[in-house]
């Protein structure tokens, strides 16, 4: 009797599974359920035969994946189960061994406003001396003779004598039309007699805001050291630049700097420096279908100046950025992100350092708030529940950003803020893990590790090479994010994903102990792109890596996982002939958006 009561029992149990199994969550199975007693429901897309790296801790690699309304519904090591969600209209890809990656999220890029000012303004990057910047500035002038003004970014400090120009080689350049140059970096102005003139007239507030150069008798030399908030629009009107017909160029601007992302495998930006002025503005590129393919998050930049004149104007604006989150959809997200700024840049002596520069004893860089200024502001701004991304290169900067989000934890308390420091170039030993113990995201970009002449001369070659410190990051596990900041450097991550696997600089490969120790390796680089930088976006439920119920967002390479070794160990960066066109497919919600020819 007893084992026919055991029969009986084990008889139950399997008929209670096979008729509860349907109803079990699919994370249960972690690939599909219910493929023990049925074929699966067909897949829109089947990859296959991939090497996968997913940024998932749980599966760090795959081999497959399928995909079914934008999501993904299985991934995993055996081809067979991938291609029996294989249907009549499934697209079945065979990868061919080559490497498949989660899409790129850029944690720190200026793509969107850049997209919005590229129907008034030019690219002088390619620029390699003083004759070269003045040829292609006169060439567009003469290309675009209704624009009110000529505005190009991207003229370096190597070639110009000492370093910083004068008004008049602007002058010389340009004379009879107003002219207004932007350092490659993005944080020094350089303009010409006629563009200072209006820009003082038509808005001096705005000017003084842009932190003008004076001379011995106070006038302006025509130089401003924090250019990185220069905004057309405070100084000439959207309809001096065309009216509606510029605005419609602005969405095809922002539409192109997408599809250039997407080329590269990058299938999220975060734009972090949308300005008041234009608000409006994204509303009407959201309504235009410019963020159907990819996605965007914006934070908005607050400039110092406003805090210090007019709290008022910055409390109401604050207000309206976090009305409009309730804007936001997956792929364009508002209203959750303030930029700030503490520093500025070492070639220009703006970033805020411990120790003077080493080619200008005289100065520590400069601070766009006092200790007690900055703690006040991040504190309301975090009462507010938004996140802060603030700008902070120099090692004193970036103590005082940590100084003052943990005093605005302390007085508001513990949530799930994620604040970031943008850049967080030279922090120093005792920072590093404040970052980790306070959960403050770093959000770094590789690229900048490689440097310039203008950088070394600054900080000399030892600060130089200790920067950027990843590696020792990584260690003290402090979350990180990785992103270009383009367009100071190329929007494809590669660069820097080069860069962080090599630690590869402008003075060349590395050569010490501690330069070796900064490395990481190819998959690290990847999940920081990916996975690191979603989760610094708030993002990380629904992209960065690739999991069963997460959208499928990512790309297919045309080369696999032992090529990307082999270009790692040449100990230059290749030409961008070559990693312009690694991409084979880019897919966003499991549309392939990008195919190359």
């Amino acid at each position: 009797m007893k084992g026919k009561s055991v029969i009986a029992g084990v008889v139950v149990v399997v008929i209670a599974l096979v008729l509860l199994l349907p109803a079990l969550p699919i994370s249960w199975f972690g690939e599909t359920r219910g493929s023990l007693f049925a074929k699966p429901t067909p897949a829109d897309t089947v990859i296959h035969n991939g090497s996968i790296l997913t940024s998932n801790d749980r599966r760090p690699y795959a081999r497959a994946l399928a995909i079914r309304d934008g999501k993904i519904v299985y991934i995993g090591s055996d081809n067979g189960k991938a291609l029996s969600f294989v249907g009549t209209g499934t697209r079945v890809i065979d990868a061919k061994k080559s490497l498949v990656t989660p899409g790129f999220v850029d944690a720190h890029t200026h793509a969107l406003w850049l997209g919005i000012l590229s129907p008034v303004m030019t690219f002088i990057y390619d620029a390699g001396s003083l004759e070269d910047v003045a040829r292609l500035v006169r060439s567009y002038g003469e290309q675009n003779p209704d624009l009110p003004f000529i505005f190009a970014i991207g003229w370096k400090y190597d070639y110009i004598p000492n370093g910083i120009p004068t008004l008049r080689m602007a002058d010389d350049i340009l004379r009879d039309r107003p002219l207004i140059l932007w350092s490659h970096d993005g944080h020094t102005g350089w303009v010409n007699s006629l563009a200072l003139q209006q820009m003082q007239e038509r808005n001096p507030k705005a000017f003084e805001y842009l932190t003008p150069d004076f001379d011995k008798d106070h006038k302006p030399t025509g130089i401003f050291r924090h250019f990185y908030t220069i905004n057309p629009m405070d100084f000439y009107t959207v309809e001096e630049m065309g009216g509606e017909a510029i605005v419609r160029k602005m969405a095809q601007g922002v539409a192109a700097k997408l599809e250039e992302g997407l080329r590269v495998g990058v299938t999220c930006h975060h734009d972090v420096m949308i300005h008041r002025s234009t608000f409006d503005l994204l509303l009407k590129l959201k309504k235009r279908g410019v963020f159907r393919d990819a996605r965007v998050r914006a934070s908005h930049f607050v400039n110092h100046h406003l805090y210090e004149d007019d709290p008022a104007t910055l409390f109401l604006n604050l207000a309206s950025w976090k009305r409009l989150a309730g804007s936001s959809t997956d792929h364009f997200v508002i209203g959750e992100s303030i930029k700030l700024g503490i520093d500025g840049v070492s070639p220009n002596h703006t970033a805020l350092l411990y120790k003077p520069y080493k080619d200008d004893k005289t100065t520590k860089g400069v601070a766009s708030y006092t200790a007690e200024g900055f703690n006040r502001l991040v504190t309301l701004i975090d009462s507010m529940r938004l996140q802060i991304c603030t700008h902070g290169v120099g090692d004193a900067g970036i103590t005082r950003i940590i100084d003052g989000y943990e005093f605005a934890r302390k007085v508001n308390g513990a949530w799930d803020s994620r604040h970031t420091i943008e850049h967080n170039s030279m922090i120093v030993d005792k920072d590093v893990p404040r970052l980790a113990r306070l959960g403050i995201h770093a959000s770094m970009q590789p690229t900048h590790y490689f440097g310039d002449r203008a950088t070394v001369k600054a900080l000399g070659k030892r600060r130089f090479l200790h920067a950027h410190r990843f590696g020792t990051l990584q260690r003290a596990k402090v979350r990180l994010a990785f992103g270009t900041d383009y367009s100071i450097v190329p929007m494809n991550p590669i660069y820097g994903t080069i860069v962080a696997v090599t630690r590869l600089s402008c003075l060349g490969p590395p050569r010490t102990m501690d330069e070796f120790k900064e490395m990481l390796s190819f998959e690290d680089v990847i999940r920081h792109y990916t996975l690191g930088s979603a989760a610094a976006l708030h993002m990380d439920r629904l992209i960065g890596s690739l999991e069963v119920g997460k959208r499928a967002d990512l790309v297919i390479f045309s080369i696999d996982r032992n090529e990307f070794s082999r270009m790692c160990n040449l100990g230059i960066m290749p030409p961008s002939d070559i990693l312009d066109q690694l991409v084979s497919m880019t897919f966003v919600d499991g549309r392939v958006v990008y195919q190359r020819p």
